[in-house]
């Protein structure tokens, strides 16, 4: 485990339930039940492998139907003094694309819906570039210079518990640890040799000033303490569902195939009869008895309150149990509304906070770029990202979806710029630009005439009389 650095009321104890827990949900998170596991050996120390583990994923299946961000390409535009913004525009979509900048925070939003926590870190790569980590939390510690902040830049140090190699022979990964202060980067702890080397290139200076790492919580922290407290409800369900499953499989097993019973017969003769559909058992003693005893465990009780629990979780996590668990009775209308309702609110308080995460994240790409590339000039100025989250349109089909745009259009709900933006994930500014070049181009074809000045349609068709003749 890390090693804790905390100086405050937050004991080791404390720090360790915290770690293991959210490794748990990370665990959990990428549909690794090893966990699940684990609690099994510690309650049937004799048993336990001799059951099927039955899991299911419901932290991950939870994370990517809460996680709706990214789903669609967000809308940005990028402002600063002294460069045209269609240019940085056009600059900062590149940068973007070639470092997954949307991949990379769609994983960062399920992990914090997972964990309640989640960290970017901008590092700079070998090839004078940028690479964006999303670092699981338990691998982490920081050091405040302020007690009692949750601010990043009263972060006075960071360790970071990285794999640094593996062994192909026996699969041991081999681990070290980074410290990151605002003015170095330097390993502190791994093989033979590595302590005190440069974490990034030749230099241990961190060239920045500055931590580079965005944090994201989904509940404020307690006084004295860096981190959200671990989302307990999301762990103990998925144990839970785990460990019913399991359980209710391994009852079926065990009593759904029947006891064989004899009466009248010793242990050895009794071992060495055979069974089955081919065999035919003959008692020669009228005291001799064969029978099989079936058990009747109540096993649709066990999985009813399985059931009734896990819909009691997603009720309180804000989701209809309904839509998530896709039961095949009909939803009505009003219950899928409430629920998009209910996810909205959770939504756009995500919103607020992953703009902010933007903000930040551009921060230090720009100031990783201007220290990279710009040999000792400002390749990027400091810029204002403005973000717009674009939501997917629901399942309809396209006349009435088209229908429905044009309904919203007479209404002045909206305009053919906001439209294409949110279908294409552009800025109105560029969309208003295409639906120009639209036009113009659709001009463009209908002045294409026949003799007659009548528009050609693809074919030559025949001369009508004007009304005028």
């Amino acid at each position: 485990m890390l090693i804790t650095l905390r100086k405050n009321s937050v004991t080791v104890e404390d720090r360790t339930d915290w770690s293991n827990k959210t490794e748990a949900l990370f665990h959990y998170l990428r549909r690794d039940h090893r966990v699940t596991l684990d609690v099994l050996q510690d309650m049937f120390p004799d048993t336990w492998d001799q059951r099927t583990l039955r899991v299911v994923p419901f932290i991950q299946r939870l994370a990517r139907s809460l996680a709706t961000l990214y789903q669609q390409p967000p809308t940005r535009e990028f402002i600063a003094a002294g460069i045209s913004q269609e240019i940085l525009n056009r600059r900062t979509e590149s940068i973007y694309k070639a470092i997954s900048f949307d991949e990379r925070m769609q994983s960062l939003h399920e992990s914090l819906i997972a964990m309640n926590n989640a960290t970017l870190w901008v590092w700079p790569t070998n090839f004078g570039g940028v690479r964006l980590m999303n670092i699981p939390p338990h691998d982490q510690e920081f050091k405040l210079s302020v007690p009692y902040s949750d601010d990043v830049r009263d972060l006075e140090a960071a360790w970071i518990q990285l794999p640094i190699s593996k062994d192909p022979a026996t699969g041991i990964v081999t681990h070290g640890i980074a410290k990151i202060t605002p003015e170095t980067a330097v390993w502190e702890e791994g093989p033979k040799g590595m302590a005190g080397k440069p974490l990034w290139g030749d230099s241990e200076v961190n060239p920045l000033g500055r931590i580079p790492v965005v944090m994201l919580r989904g509940s404020d922290p307690a006084p004295g303490e860096w981190f959200a407290p671990v989302p307990q409800d999301l762990l103990y369900a998925q144990l839970a569902l785990d460990l019913t499953y399991t359980d209710i499989q391994h009852i079926a097993s065990l009593q759904g195939y029947g006891q064989p019973v004899i009466t009248g017969i010793g242990h050895a003769a009794a071992t060495e009869l055979k069974l089955g559909p081919e065999a035919v058992i003959g008692l020669p003693d009228p005291d001799m008895s064969f029978d099989f005893r079936h058990g009747n465990p109540p096993l649709a009780e066990y999985q009813q309150a399985a059931d009734q629990y896990l819909r009691s979780v997603l009720a309180f996590t804000g989701v209809n149990p309904d839509v998530f668990l896709k039961t095949s009775g009909a939803i009505s209308s009003v219950a899928k509304r409430m629920d998009m309702h209910e996810r909205d609110i959770e939504r756009n308080r995500h919103a607020k906070m992953f703009a902010k995460a933007e903000q930040d994240a551009w921060d230090l790409i720009r100031l990783w770029i201007n220290e990279l590339r710009g040999n000792g000039t400002e390749v990027y100025p400091e810029t204002t990202v403005n973000v717009k989250y674009n939501q997917a349109d629901p399942p309809m089909d396209e006349l009435h979806r088209e229908q429905a745009v044009r309904m919203a259009l007479d209404a002045g709900l909206t305009s053919p710029a906001k439209e294409l933006a949110r279908r294409t994930g552009i800025s109105e500014r560029e969309a208003k630009k295409q639906i120009q070049q639209n036009i113009r181009d659709w001009k463009a074809v209908q002045q294409i005439n026949d003799p007659d000045n009548r528009v050609v349609q693809g074919r030559v068709t025949a001369t009508e009389p004007s009304a005028a003749s």
